[in-house]
């Protein structure tokens, strides 16, 4: 199957506005950010960054629909 490269950008970017554009996703995912209770302490940095390495690869994504492998690119980024 030959696919053109402006093809596969035109589809992500395609999904990515769907994937944002519905207002029910944005009022759920506001709900749950703000669902922590006031004695759970803040996660310092790095336990966060300990946890994304943690993440593993082709696994479904969370409630912010972020797969993994952009997380862990994003922080690779960061790092450099």
């Amino acid at each position: 199957m030959h696919v053109d490269g402006e093809q596969v950008l035109n589809r992500w970017k395609t999904h990515t506005e769907n994937m944002y554009s519905q207002p029910e996703d944005q009022l759920y995912r506001r709900r749950f950010l703000h669902m922590r209770t006031e004695d759970e302490p803040t996660p310092l940095v790095e336990e966060v960054r300990e946890a994304m390495k943690k993440l593993k690869n082709q696994k479904s994504p969370g409630c912010d629909r972020i797969p993994a492998e952009l997380w862990k690119a994003r922080e690779k980024v960061e790092s450099d």
